[in-house]
């Protein structure tokens, strides 16, 4: 009889856990080095283009915005204010300061460099939330096939 209710509480626990199946796979491809992240969703948006291009656009980082083709860049970066560029290259590699300063047009690379330079407090912070920012406005671009985020297409 003990079984039976230790059985019976079991299965009502289990009624109540779900598991978020797509979550996860966002989570792990976010995690996934960029060769492998690009196989396994080549092959989802060969089965499925719609879970595929989801899949792609949420596990988007501004890891992978700084990959993506010059023109691409300064598309995605023309809807985004000069302060908002320089907040976010605040963190990044040198490299790809340099690279995006170069790309987009004097006035607005002075303006954004002035924004790297400045001292704000919680800098770390502000950061990503601007590098989420142009991820943001990134994948809205990709939506209205303005841009592509795809690296295998």
């Amino acid at each position: 009889m003990a079984w039976r209710q230790k059985m019976s509480t079991l299965e009502k626990s289990q009624e109540k856990i779900r598991i978020n199946g797509k979550q996860q796979m966002i989570d792990l491809l976010k995690f996934m080095e960029n060769d492998e992240r690009n196989k396994l969703l080549k092959n989802i948006l060969m089965r499925n283009p719609i879970m595929g291009r989801e899949l792609m656009e949420q596990s988007f980082t501004f890891s992978d915005f700084t990959e993506l083709s010059d023109h691409a860049i300064v598309r995605a970066l023309s809807y985004v204010t000069p302060t908002i560029i320089g907040i976010a290259l605040k963190s990044a590699s040198i490299k790809f300061q340099k690279r995006v300063l170069s790309l987009i047009d004097r006035t607005r690379a002075e303006e954004a460099f002035n924004y790297m330079q400045r001292p704000i407090t919680n800098s770390m912070r502000d950061s990503q939330k601007a590098q989420e920012k142009i991820v943001g406005v990134a994948i809205a671009l990709s939506r209205k096939k303005v841009i592509n985020l795809a690296k295998f297409n």
